[in-house]
């Protein structure tokens, strides 16, 4: 009973600060309006392993429409979790996987069908490990395992051991798939595709197209604040105004930048889902060269249109040596509409990139968060 009330005490505290960012969001981006507060429609919910907070006002023919296409919405997000979920274990991922890693007859593991749509999530996946030479790469499932942020049998004693197996399976080269039949094959038995690093962008997309099929004009679709997609602008303003969190707390806004209409932005941060503490803490996010779960204190935010491939493009920069903005612009090259800002701390001081199309549009905060805040331009 003990455990259960320190869960739900850890959930509550984790939704109140959630939805403390997200009031900050909405009250920036219509302070310059005269739209009333009751006029705007928002719900939040659980869903996918966060909080999905999804925003619509009405148009003046309709004023109860919102909250109908909210609910649609939400009800995508939930039909997309049973498609890609990989802590479901009914969900259509994990049940391809589950087929696709078995042994095989002859050392030659099953070609399995997929739906288009589980398909097509895949390819683009693959898409983007090959874009990334393999810095992005979909096919982490063991190593996200071995280091304990998905489910698994047993937790290893020997973590180093476990990450070591994992990497043997670990290689998005080493999936097939058949564009005719719609099926996906593995190379090699145990591997497994994760498509954490797409899903929420995916989700963001398809529920503002919810949104929009029922009229919505101006609304925000947000999954635990890192993936979202605008639609229109809040009545009165030029934007939905959404902060950036310091990488060092976590939570203080460190930069800002006004979403458009049909823009798209995903954050990535080691702040968030760790493993082990102080000096040894790591990330969920992991190299997939190394299979090591990345440390540091740094966060990484994409512009984009397209949600799916915002999401998918906030990996890459954990793993690139590179500090230097002008070697980012050149990655960027191959992802010619992107843009993105990198920010990093040095001791106490926060340092910040920007690159890409519309890098201008981040604006930093030379703000203190008990900190000595320094925010630099390269």
């Amino acid at each position: 009973m003990k455990a259960s009330s320190t869960s739900r005490f850890s959930f509550l505290c984790r939704f109140a600060a959630k939805k403390l960012l997200f009031c900050l969001l909405v009250t920036a981006a219509s302070s310059s309006g005269s739209e009333t507060p009751a006029r705007r429609h928002i719900q939040i919910r659980y869903m996918m392993g966060t909080l999905c907070e999804i925003t619509a006002y009405p148009t003046d023919q309709d004023k109860d429409n919102p909250d109908i296409a909210i609910n649609a919405a939400f009800d995508e997000l939930k039909r997309i979790d049973s498609l890609l979920s990989n802590w479901n274990p009914n969900s259509e991922l994990v049940r391809m996987n589950a087929l696709a890693s078995r042994p095989g007859i002859g050392g030659v593991r099953p070609a399995v069908k997929v739906s288009p749509e589980l398909f097509e999530r895949i390819g683009i996946a693959l898409d983007v490990a090959r874009a990334s030479q393999g810095l992005f790469d979909p096919t982490v499932g063991p190593l996200v395992r071995a280091w304990g942020f998905l489910p698994s049998p047993a937790r290893p004693e020997n973590r180093a051991g476990a990450v070591a197996t994992a990497r043997t399976v670990v290689g998005w080269e080493k999936v097939r798939l058949d564009a005719v039949q719609h099926t996906v094959q593995f190379a090699a038995p145990g591997m497994e595709i994760d498509l954490g690093g797409i899903a929420k962008g995916y989700a963001t997309r398809k529920g503002a197209q919810v949104l929009r099929g029922h009229g919505i004009q101006s609304g925000l679709v947000s999954l635990g604040s890192s993936s979202m997609t605008a639609i229109g602008v809040p009545p009165g303003t030029t934007g939905w105004r959404v902060f950036i969190r310091d990488p060092r707390d976590g939570e203080s806004p460190a930069a800002w930048i006004d979403l458009r209409d049909g823009d798209s932005l995903a954050t990535s941060g080691t702040y968030e889902k760790t493993v082990l503490a102080g000096k040894t803490r790591r990330s969920h996010i992991i190299d997939p060269r190394t299979g090591e779960a990345i440390g540091g204190t740094v966060s990484v935010t994409v512009l984009l249109e397209d949600a799916e491939i915002a999401d998918a493009l906030t990996k890459p920069f954990f793993m690139s040596p590179s500090r230097s903005a002008e070697d980012w612009a050149k990655w960027l090259a191959r992802f010619p509409k992107a843009s993105i800002i990198l920010m990093t701390a040095q001791g106490d001081t926060l340092k910040w990139i920007r690159a890409g199309a519309d890098a201008e549009r981040f604006v930093t905060l030379p703000l203190e968060t008990g900190k000595t805040h320094v925010a630099k331009t390269n």
